[in-house]
Order: C-alpha cells, then structure tokens, then sequence
C-alpha cells in the first residue's frame, strides 16, 4: 500500500538548486490522464489542469512547480489566490503557499503573480508569518528591564522579504525602546518564530496522509543576524524544533511591515502577556518529530533541507480544518537563556511574489469511511490497566490510520480516537462527546461506507459480590454507556446514512452484554469476552484479544471474520504464559464485601473453569454476532466460522466478506 503523506515545505521555488525527489509524487501523470474521469490539457511541460479556459498568464512560480513536482491534473474550480490542488489516482494533492502565488481578472482567468503588478486582485490572503523577540539585558547597569517584541507579518506586496528569525545571540549593545536597532551593550536577544497557513480550501472531514516532510531554504551569510565576525564559525546555525500552533497567531497581531508591532519593556501591559503567550506558543503544542531526529541543523548558505516530521502533525492539521488554519512554530534547540554567548541562529529571507515561497504541501482524499475509537479508564487516580489500555486503542488507530507498503486498496477512514485523560485538546472525555462523535457519522461516509467502532476499557457492574453489569466506564468521573444507549446512539446514526456494514469491537470485561442491543442487520458485533468473564490484557502491552485481532486486520486484506478467528485461537488455545496477563477487572458502582460462603463458591467456579478450560490459561471467551438475531456465537475452544447460534442461525457468514 503506498505510504500516506503529508509534506510541510518551507521551500525555493526559484533558486536553482534541484528539490529532488518528492515526498508527494506520483507515478508519471501524462500517462495517467486519460484514466481520470475528465479531459484535460496541458499548460506548460509537466503541468495539466482540468479547465484551460480558465487559465490566463503562466509565471514563473506555475513553470517551477511543473519542473521540481510530478502534480497531477489541477482541479481549477478549487484553486485560490493561496492554494492549488491536483488529482491523483487515489488522493489530492494541494499546495498551499503563504503568499499569493495567483490572481483571477475580470474575466475569470487566473494569472501567476509576477507576470502582472496589479496587486488589487489578491490583497486578501489569510496566511501570516512572522518573529517574536525577547530581549534580555544581561547588566541592568545600561538599562532596567527586559522586554518583547514583535513582527507580524501578513502577505501583502509591501513586505519585500520574508523575516522569520531562529535562535539566539548575545550583543555586545542593548537595545532602546524607541529604536530597537539603536543599542547599547549588553544585551540577550531569543527568536522564536511560526508560519500561519490558510487551509480553507480543504474539506474539513478529509482523510490526510501522515507523512510529513519540511523543505527549507537558508540563504548566505549575509543574511545570518547572529553573525559575529569576532567569533569565526560560530553564530551561523541553528538546530531548528519544530511545534504545534495552539493558537492562530493572526489573531494576535495583523500589521505587516519591516517595523516590530508591538514593542513593550512593562511586564504589567496586556502586551506583555500576550506577546509572552505567543513566544511560548511556538512550543507549546507536539514537538514535530520522529524517532530518528529530534531537531533539523541548518547553517547560513546550506541551501535546500529536508526534514521529516511527525505522526501528530496529520492530526494536528485535521483538527485544525474546521478552523481553516494551521500553524508551525520554530524555535532553535540551542536556545539556553543565557547559558553561552555562541549559540547562534538563522533568518530565511526571499522575495515575495513568485520567489523564495512559504508552502504548505499536503494529500488528502474525502473519506468513505469512518473510525472511532475510544480508550476509558477506571475511576481510581492511577489506573493498573491505564497503558495497556491506551496501548489496545493506539493499535486500532494506527491500523485505520496507516498503511503497509503490501496492501494495494486505499483504506480511505476519517479516524476520531479519544482517550480518557490524554484527549489531544487536554480536555476530559466524556460519554457527551462519544455521542456526539456517533450523531456526526452519517457526515463522513461516502454512500455505502463502512463504520468501524472500537471501545477498549473496564465493565462496570453494581457491586463485586452480584456483578450486575452496568456499561462502559469511559472515565476516572464515573461516566459510563450502558448497552441500550449505545444501540440507541448506532440506531439514531444508522438512520441517517446509508453504511453498507458497521462493526463494532468492546474489549471490556462482560463484554457480552453488549451484543443483545447492538445486533441489528448490516452489524458485526464482536466481544472479547461472553457475560460472565474478565477480559485480559498482556502486562504492559496490549489486551490478548485486541492485540492478534487488529494484528490480523493490519497489512491484508484480512476480512473481521477471520481477524476473529485468529483472535479467538490467540485467547482459547492455552498458548499465554499467565505470569504475563493482567486482568482488566471490572469496576463496581457500590462498595461490597465478600463473605465466606461468596468466596468458597468462587472458588469452586474458577476450579471447574480449570478443570473444564481446556488447557486455557484464562477464562475469556471472545463471541462474534453478525446475523442480527442478538445471539452471539464462541465456544470455549478455538473456533472456525461460521457457528450455529441457539436459534439454528449461521453467525460469521457476513463478517468473513467484510474487511476495513
């Protein structure tokens, strides 16, 4: 399967060094079009839209486009001043720029910038860049306070470069208030920096490749604001971290400009605060990384980098689309407050208009359809099962969200994961949001998509003597979802859409009371255990019918049926060394105590689930309901499907033709 993608570019479109190859190219696109469902015509060598007569003048930034990225056929009717977005075989690609690259005349063509100096056309733009500043004096001798700057810039014609400063240096002058370019000795300065993207243009439930790579450009020394001629090899570089933008940094300030908007020394001031909360935004959110590097070294005049980030990025950007924005903050690793004079930094500068560009380089497609997943926790502070839990949800993530090189079909899934205690926004996950979650399906899915639910957690039941079950506990507040309201959310979702299968997946102790109210036609109900057993998890690892079903379901074309069945061998075989289980105990809603006579009879029953078990090393007997009828099917041996329920009815049948 090809490997989703997401490519963040900082990026030369105009000097002469060669990108290399792309994170985004596809195969050869010329070959390509006829296959692509509409006609379409080439603008210059390597560049196709879907509509030529919507095209006016061709620049410089379309024929650079065209020589360095293999795009596909550009959907004109999606192109803004800031974004353009080309069809593939399976995906889109859209490159957004932070400057406009295009405008569209009176008579609805549109014209790179640069061939025509009318800037009327594209004075609006949405995209904003710029540099936060605090200034530090190191001998209050010369002046009394430390104080913030900054430079905000949006993309209009006036701002002749791009001024996007990283890292930190040590003059030998402080710097005055009215002129912060008039020094005087002695002074700290910290850059920090962030680019702001418009991603209005792209659907807010779209499906985004994860792999994301970071082109640069860094021009020669002339531009290095560190460089001390005092220090030869020293104050050039910049060891660059890249972080989430929680907050929209135009929404800050919106001057443009090559003056700070904002200079302030009174720690007091609104200012301040804010200024304060925007340079520590640059690094407040996902540190965009993998787990090879942990920051990208660039010197002044190395030219083109990459960088490869990471998977947080992909989910970063999707919560973002209903925003229309998303934003990068950079900041130099070397960043040490005062700790050394030497630790240097790097400014990327190029003109605006068609040249050096700011881009934000993306794939997505819409989704056909939808995965949600949801991790719960226990009510005590400090969960036993917390990360074996998180563990089992993460799996299903990564297997509706990833990709194996072997699989050949596009598994085209908006994927929603919350997890109790660590939700991304840092907010608390409730049965509210789940619900809500569930209601918005039916806006996902292409017609005759597939749902996929998976809930991994503890039971709740009424007491630990009865174990009356209760629901799914979702968190450490005593929220949970009994069976009846989850069937009622699935009913009330069903209605809306037209799914062409929906499976759902509990891992939880008594996990079997569930399929009675989710069975319905079209479903798969699948349980790790029946009503009467815990569900069990390997110690810091995974749950043991979790881990080999979603095993199973990853890198194949591998149908729920027969992830099932290696699931159910995997739990019912006797092969798991007890020493390493962990049960996922139930969690009571009232306190209770067991007497004598309580305990002697659970006794007696886990003697004759020995005796009787098969070999098994745990009591845990997945089932798997699919013909509608609500009952469930899953001896305690390992199984082949399909089963005979109680009825006489065939269960397995369906669930062996359906895969993600």
């Amino acid at each position: 399967m090809k490997k989703k993608m997401l490519t963040f570019v900082l990026v030369s479109l105009l000097i002469g060094s060669s990108f290399g190859a792309s994170a985004f190219q596809t195969k050869n696109n010329q070959s390509e079009n006829k296959n692509l469902g509409f006609s379409s015509a080439s603008i210059t060598d390597g560049y196709s839209v879907d509509d030529p007569s919507k095209i006016g003048k061709i620049g410089e930034f379309s024929i650079s486009l065209a020589e360095k990225f293999d795009l596909g056929v550009e959907i004109m009717d999606k192109r803004t001043p800031v974004a353009r977005h080309f069809l593939n075989e399976d995906s889109i690609n859209a490159i957004i720029s932070v400057s406009p690259t295009c405008f569209q005349d009176e008579d609805g063509k549109w014209n790179d910038v640069g061939v025509c100096a009318d800037y009327e056309y594209y004075s609006e733009t949405a995209g904003y860049y710029g540099s936060v500043c605090f200034y530090n004096d190191k001998h209050t001798t010369f002046i009394d306070s430390s104080y913030y700057s900054c430079w905000v810039y949006n993309t209009l014609e006036e701002n002749e470069k791009y001024n996007i400063r990283i890292g930190q240096d040590t003059y030998d002058q402080a710097i005055n208030l009215e002129d912060p370019f008039n020094q005087s000795p002695q002074q700290e300065e910290y850059w920090r920096s962030f680019v702001q993207f418009d991603t209005s243009s792209i659907p807010d439930n779209s499906v985004i490749w994860d792999w994301i790579e970071f082109y640069y450009y860094v021009d020669d020394t002339t531009y290095d604001p560190f460089h001390n001629p005092d220090h030869p090899g020293h104050n050039k570089f910049a060891d660059i971290m890249f972080y989430q933008m929680s907050n929209k940094p135009s929404d800050y300030y919106t001057g443009s400009g090559s003056s700070a908007d904002i200079v302030t020394d009174d720690e007091s001031s609104n200012d301040w605060n804010r200024l304060e909360e925007l340079m520590e935004d640059c690094l407040d959110g996902h540190q965009y990384c993998d787990d090879d590097a942990r920051y990208s070294h660039v010197e002044v005049g190395d030219g083109e980098k990459d960088y490869v980030l990471s998977f947080e990025a992909d989910l970063d950007l999707k919560d973002q689309l209903v925003d229309d924005w998303f934003a990068v903050g950079l900041k130099d690793l070397n960043e040490d407050w005062g700790e050394t004079d030497v630790c240097g930094g790097v400014e990327f500068l190029g003109p605006l208009s068609g040249g050096t560009e700011l881009l934000l380089s993306l794939q997505y497609a819409p989704p056909r359809n939808y995965a949600l997943i949801v991790a719960g926790t226990a009510e005590e502070e400090d969960d036993p099962m917390f990360d074996e839990i998180q563990n089992s949800a993460k799996h299903a993530r990564d297997v509706f969200e990833t990709f194996d090189e072997d699989y050949e079909d596009f598994k085209d899934y908006h994927v929603d994961i919350l997890m109790a205690d660590q939700h991304y926004d840092g907010s608390e996950v409730g049965k509210g949001e789940i619900r809500s979650k569930i209601e918005y399906i039916p806006s996902y899915l292409d017609e005759n998509g597939k749902v996929f639910l998976f809930f991994v957690g503890h039971g709740l039941v009424t007491d630990p003597i009865t174990k009356t079950f209760v629901g799914f506990l979702v968190n450490k507040y005593g929220d949970y979802i009994t069976p009846s309201e989850l069937g009622d959310w699935i009913d009330e979702m069903e209605s809306e859409c037209n799914a062409s299968s929906i499976c759902i997946v509990m891992d939880t102790c008594y996990a079997g009371h569930f399929i009675d109210e989710l069975s319905g036609d079209g479903r798969i109900i699948i349980t790790s255990t029946d009503k009467n057993s815990d569900a069990y998890a390997m110690e810091n690892d995974e749950g043991i019918f979790s881990k080999p079903f979603f095993d199973a379901l990853d890198g194949s074309d591998c149908s729920y049926g027969r992830a099932w069945e290696i699931a159910d061998d995997y739990v019912d075989s006797g092969k798991l060394d007890k020493s390493e289980l962990k049960a996922i105990p139930p969690i009571s809603q009232e306190e209770g105590e067991k007497g004598l006579f309580q305990k002697i009879v659970d006794f007696l029953i886990d003697f004759i689930k020995m005796i009787f078990g098969g070999g098994r090393t745990v009591w845990q007997n997945p089932q798997i309901e699919d013909s509608g009828n609500g009952f469930p099917v899953g001896t305690s041996r390992p199984n082949e499907l399909p089963l005979k329920d109680k009825e006489g009815e065939e269960d397995g049948n369906f669930a062996l033709s359906i895969s993600p």
